[in-house]
């Protein structure tokens, strides 16, 4: 699965690391990325997934979760499993900072 993650910001963004937990919908643990965005530069992110999810169905609350210059970044979505890869939709974007709030 790609993402594609941009720096809206005026600032530089130091993308940490990357993980996706859901139990249907999940990555390989904590993946180191150590890449640098400069504002407005974009990067794309492919981790490898995996699901036991059949073709038609849809897993909710399924996350990529960022660590960005201390913060995480929580993005949640639903995945929809199709005969042409799965998509996701992503629903809501939230942030915790450093300090947890």
């Amino acid at each position: 699965m790609t993402w594609s993650i941009t720096n809206s910001s005026d600032a530089e963004l130091v993308l940490d690391d990357a993980w996706a937990p859901h139990g249907r919908f999940r990555g390989e643990g904590h993946v180191p990325l150590g890449v640098t965005l400069t504002p407005g530069a974009s990067f794309d992110l492919a981790l490898d997934v995996t699901s036991d999810a059949p073709l038609g169905s849809v897993v909710k609350n399924a996350f990529l979760i960022l660590r960005v210059s201390g913060y995480r970044v929580f993005t949640r979505m639903r995945i929809e499993f199709a005969a042409s890869g799965m998509t996701p939709i992503i629903e809501s974007v939230t942030t915790m900072g450093p300090n947890g709030a």
